[in-house]
């Protein structure tokens, strides 16, 4: 693959700054290995494993790849919890060239099936059994069902099946598959080169692919993210964000400390938040990668600041959604930490971070400045860029920008415009160059002529002591075109009225105009893999309520 969406003048500049290099990420990990091959490398339900046994293993799977035939530029994908293989597998793909494709381990036919086929995946690894749950067998009716004929490997993991190979056999039979190169001397896979997919959340129609390259993770992880969080090999990675998607839970607290020797303690399932503070306490966590619903979660567990011992944690990264501010101060208060913010998209890359070393005001309330060699925008409907203080949409041209998505061209058109990705995020600079998200451009309300940011309203909305959780979307109106509408999860025991929620807003001095005029309160909002809110569930939601409700009083 040609660097196609990144221009010559920008590679050479790139790599000029130190961003890109020939540094594939496998060279990386074999240095690592080099050096700390006895240290303990990851920790996971079922062990703990360190480089030098990382390194055997990622050897041994790349020869079991090259002897079913998987190839350079062949997809091969993984639908696994945190377990230890998901990085083994991503390293032994690189090793040949092979392009990684993680899945959530919750997804089913309709999600598991569209990548699949649309990926044209080589090999397929998933659970023997997994929460009761038969993957295989999904696997195979899929294959089946699709005429799936591109397979030429599936593989179970902690267990055989009928049909399908088993990794402890494959791997036991293997002879480990050198590193760097091939017998010739010949480089197998450049740092330009897919070697990964991340696929987006699918808040709004089917999950995308995003085709990510070595030079990509060189610039995002190796420099921006280890320097703005001050990581380094002594730092301990609390993994509890799902990784399946290969995004915010994988790359950030999975991959990175891999590349520089750190450790990396990986929560096998996100389902009772205690759990995943167990795990950072008992294992001296230093920093953890969580989306903004966790961190939420974690708030609401009495005592948390008191009843673990954070003495060793000093970081914690979102990404995902910005956070809301009022959480970020809380989760600084508890923990003893600092909140550092990555902000970007599945398949857009990342253009700004906050630095650990930020004011605290920016810490909470912004996404950071822009990262070297980076170029970010705010621009109006005319593609023209807004001066500091005005709203507009955040686009960006970065070294880390995604190379469009995996078999779509059309979609991949749509995303760029002169090279340029439109997050479709609505933000402002301030006057000291941090970047402030006010809403997405498809979640602002239209009343009467008015914009309303949702987001600005569920930041203020999220802080009192009833709500547990809450999302604003649009509703429709005759006369005005849409309403706000706010959708509540309560805390237990608690109760919250229309006219209590009104009069909390006021007191925060909301525009009149920006105030919800209905309230719903809900057991849970509708959310996608990676936690962000499906608001097109809620509006379609309160659109067939309110249609019953007319005809009801018609009647």
């Amino acid at each position: 693959m040609s660097v196609g969406f990144h221009s010559a003048v920008d590679e050479e500049r790139y790599r000029k700054l130190g961003l890109w290099s020939d540094e594939t990420l496998i060279d990386h990990f074999t240095t690592v290995v080099q050096q700390f091959a006895s240290k303990i490398a990851v920790i996971d339900t079922h062990g703990q494993y360190t480089y030098g046994d990382l390194y055997q293993a990622v050897g041994r799977l790349a020869s079991v790849f090259a002897n079913f035939g998987i190839e350079a530029g062949d997809v091969v994908a993984a639908q696994l919890p945190g377990w230890v293989e998901l990085p083994v597998i991503h390293l032994a793909c690189n090793v040949i060239g092979a392009i990684f494709l993680p899945i959530h381990d919750g997804w089913r036919e309709t999600e598991a099936g569209h990548l699949l086929r649309k990926s044209q995946a080589k090999a397929i690894m998933v659970p023997h059994c997994y929460r009761g749950f038969n993957y295989a067998a999904m696997i195979d009716e899929l294959i089946t069902k699709e005429e799936m004929t591109n397979l030429r490997l599936k593989m179970t993991i902690h267990g055989t099946t009928r049909g399908w190979q088993s990794w402890d056999i494959l791997m036991g039979q293997a002879t480990p598959l050198t590193m760097k190169s091939d017998e010739k001397g010949n480089r197998l896979h450049s740092a330009n080169e897919p070697c990964m997919v991340i696929v987006s959340s699918g808040t709004t129609a089917l999950p995308k692919m995003s085709i990510y390259t070595d030079n990509n993770f060189n610039a995002t992880l190796l420099r921006h993210f280890c320097e703005t969080m001050k990581l380094g090999s002594d730092d301990v990675a609390g993994a509890i964000a799902p990784p399946g998607t290969g995004g915010t839970g994988y790359v950030f607290p999975v991959l990175t400390p891999l590349l520089i020797g750190a450790r990396v303690v990986m929560l096998e399932r996100w389902a009772d938040p205690e759990d995943a503070l167990r795990l950072m306490a008992t294992y001296h966590c230093t920093y953890a990668t969580a989306i903004p619903s966790q961190m939420i979660k974690l708030m609401l567990i009495p005592e948390l600041g008191t009843r673990f011992n954070w003495e060793a944690f000093s970081r914690f990264n979102n990404a995902g959604a910005p956070l809301p501010p009022e959480v970020a101060k809380e989760v600084e208060h508890q923990f003893g930490c600092r909140v550092h913010t990555v902000y970007g998209a599945s398949d857009g890359g990342v253009p700004t971070m906050t630095s650990i070393d930020d004011p605290p005001e920016k810490r909470w309330g912004t996404v950071g400045r822009i990262l070297s060699g980076c170029e970010c925008e705010v621009w109006d409907d005319q593609y023209h860029p807004l001066p500091q203080g005005e709203w507009g949409e955040v686009c960006w041209r970065t070294p880390e920008k995604s190379f469009g998505y995996l078999n779509d061209d059309n979609e991949t058109l749509r995303l760029f415009h002169n090279g340029w990705i439109q997050s479709g995020d609505i933000g402002v600079f301030d006057e000291d160059g941090y970047l402030r998200i006010v809403g997405r451009k498809k979640d602002m309300i239209l009343r009467g002529g008015r914009n309303i940011s949702a987001r600005t309203v569920e930041e203020l909305l999220i802080v009192h002591p009833a709500v547990q959780d809450c999302a604003v979307a649009a509703m429709p109106d005759p006369v005005l075109g849409e309403r706000a509408c706010a959708f509540v999860v309560l805390n237990a025991g608690q109760n919250l009225t229309f006219e209590e929620m009104i009069g909390f807003l006021k007191d925060h001095r909301i525009a009149i105009w920006e105030l919800p005029e209905r309230l719903e309160i809900v057991d849970a909002l509708p959310k996608s893999s990676m936690g962000k809110v499906k608001k097109a569930e809620l509006t379609d939601y309160i659109t067939k309520k309110l249609a019953q409700e007319q005809s009801t009083q018609s009647d």
